[in-house]
């Protein structure tokens, strides 16, 4: 399943991953919860519908 991570950056602005596997999801996942981003979220891919991956 491919996954797309979706945050708001510390200036306010969207920012999102291409669609990547599970492992590179929760890397980008801890990635934006360490530089700042708030409302993280995940999607998937195909369905746009939002998922857990934790």
């Amino acid at each position: 399943m491919l996954i797309v991570v979706k945050a708001i950056d510390s200036y306010g602005k969207a920012v999102s991953t291409p669609p990547v596997n599970k492992r590179e999801a929760l890397m980008k996942v801890w990635d934006f919860k360490t530089s700042g981003c708030t409302q993280i979220r995940t999607f998937c891919a195909t369905t746009n519908e939002e998922i857990s991956i934790l």
